[in-house]
Parts: structure tokens; C-alpha cells; sequence
């Protein structure tokens, strides 16, 4: 399997690895410099709006997208 970006790479089911441990990525980025993907198939018990106070109405679920970078939230449109 070629791995690029706009692929979807499917954990081995039996990974020890909480955070990857049955997720489904979605390759943002795949180059020599390095890799970067979001986890896109474990909801998160809060909404856009409740994170995000005051910012926007938006009433979509969160998404836990990975382990290496927490501090920053992406949109998938």
C-alpha cells in the first residue's frame, strides 16, 4: 500500500497503543519530512460550541484526532 496524502490508513485491530488502538486515519500530509495524519472515527463527548466558547454557534461533535499535537484544532470540510 502507497501511503499519501488524502488517503485513509486503517490501525491493525489488535495495536497496544491506546490512541491508535482501532482508529482510522485520514493522511493531512506524507512527505520526506514527515507524516501527519487526524484520527477521524473517535467522537468526543463535547460539541464545537462547548469548546469554543463564545467563538461560533456550531453544533458539531469533536472528534479526538491524535495523541502528537493537542494543543490545535482542524477542520475537515
Amino acid at each position: 500500500m502507497i501511503v499519501s496524502k488524502g488517503k485513509f490508513l486503517l490501525s491493525d485491530p489488535f495495536l497496544e497503543d491506546e490512541a491508535f488502538s482501532r482508529s482510522l486515519l485520514l493522511m493531512i500530509e506524507h512527505n520526506v519530512e514527515g507524516s501527519f495524519g487526524l484520527i477521524v472515527n473517535k467522537k468526543m463527548p463535547y460539541k464545537v460550541d462547548e469548546v469554543l466558547n463564545g467563538f461560533l454557534k456550531i453544533d458539531n461533535n469533536l472528534y479526538f484526532g491524535g495523541p502528537v499535537d493537542t494543543d490545535h484544532l482542524f477542520f475537515i470540510q
